[in-house]
Formats: C-alpha cells, structure tokens, sequence
C-alpha cells in the first residue's frame, strides 16, 4: 500500500503520482484542496482512495467517489483513518472559500473514532495531523513552538490507549520518519509518497520536476 502526502491544489502531479502505482491502492491522506476555486479531482480508480485535511471543504469532499469520509477503519487494507487538522493560518483565510469551521472532527465524532479505534486495535494508523507528543519534535518554518490543537491532543490519546506498528501523517510538510516506543512514525512532505511494505519513501515533487 502506498499513502502521499499533502497535495495542495496540484492535481496534475498527484495524478501523474497515481499512474506510477495505476495497480496499487493508495491513499492521499488530506490537504488535497477540494472546494477551494479552480481545484477538480476527477474520479480516481476504485483502489485510489484520500480524506480531508485542514484544506479542503468536507462538503464537497464527502461528495468524492473516492473519499473515505471523516474516520473509519478499512478492514481490507488493515488501516485506520483520521481526518482533519486546526488551520494555525485560518485568520488570513476567506470562510466559506478557503477555509472552514468543521475542518476539525467535531466531540461527537471524536468519541466514536475512539470507541471504533478501541475495538479494531489497528497496525497501521494514518492521518492528516499527527500526534502531539510526536509533532512536537518537527523543525517546521511556523514561528514559535507548535501549539496544542483538539485534533493533535485526540490523535494523542488514540495513542495512549493502543500503539499501532505504524502511524502516517501529513500537514507539517516534511519528509520524517523515527520509531518511539514500538511504533514507526512517517511524517510525508508535499506529494512523497511511502510504501508501506518497504518502509520506503520517494518525494514525488523533486523526482516530477526533473
């Protein structure tokens, strides 16, 4: 299984992504930019599959053939999913156009992702935000520390309760991998893409540019 990172509106490159891997499943795991003007993603094949980040309309994303929705667990890939991320930039974004107030999963969700999470124990979590004791150790470009956010704190008690093998994630636009208690975290920058059964990476933005 292949899971890549952040988008951003590139859809062409995403695209011309899918192609390598036209008979893999994959998974875009949020920030692809769905509802934000000008931004189409056509349908993909079956087996190519993505959900929200903190980029995207959750309206117009929950339409998407391809879209797995705000949480779930795929029992057929063995992945459990989570959507969603507090946007640091929202103030100098246009509501309604670029930005929305249920980019994060609302307390009711939360509460049933947690109870699914308990019951299925998954091996492979991914998500568009990662953990908060785990993001915390990123250099990013942000000034000043990384704040705590509803999402980042609920990815953290997820966490606490059961260590998946692996936990994917996107958002903070880095290429980053470290094993911390068992489970091996992958942070994925802009279109990398990662293998899960190789643990390897490719940053797709470099290789697509050449």
């Amino acid at each position: 299984m292949i899971f890549i990172g952040d988008v951003h509106g590139k859809i062409n490159r995403f695209l011309s992504i899918l192609e390598q891997y036209s008979t893999k499943r994959v998974v875009q795991i949020g920030d692809m930019c769905v509802g934000f003007p000008g931004v189409v993603l056509p349908e993909l094949r079956v087996w190519h599959k993505w959900f929200a980040g903190n980029h995207d309309n959750p309206e117009v994303c929950a339409k998407h053939p391809n879209n797995l929705g705000r949480f779930g667990y795929i029992k057929s890939d063995g992945y459990f999913f989570v959507s969603g991320a507090w946007s640091i930039d929202a103030k100098f974004r246009v509501p309604g156009v670029e930005w929305w107030p249920n980019e994060e999963l609302y307390h009711h969700e939360m509460e049933a992702a947690k109870r699914l999470y308990l019951d299925v124990k998954p091996d492979v979590v991914a998500s568009h935000e990662g953990p908060y004791s785990i993001i915390t150790n990123l250099r990013t470009n942000w000034p000043g520390p990384i704040r705590e956010t509803r999402t980042s704190l609920f990815l953290d008690e997820l966490l606490k309760l059961h260590r998946p093998k692996t936990w994917v994630f996107g958002h903070w636009h880095q290429s980053w991998q470290r094993e911390v208690q068992g489970t091996r975290f992958v942070c994925l920058d802009e279109l990398e893409a990662f293998d899960i059964t190789s643990y390897s990476t490719i940053h797709q933005t470099d290789q697509l540019l050449k």
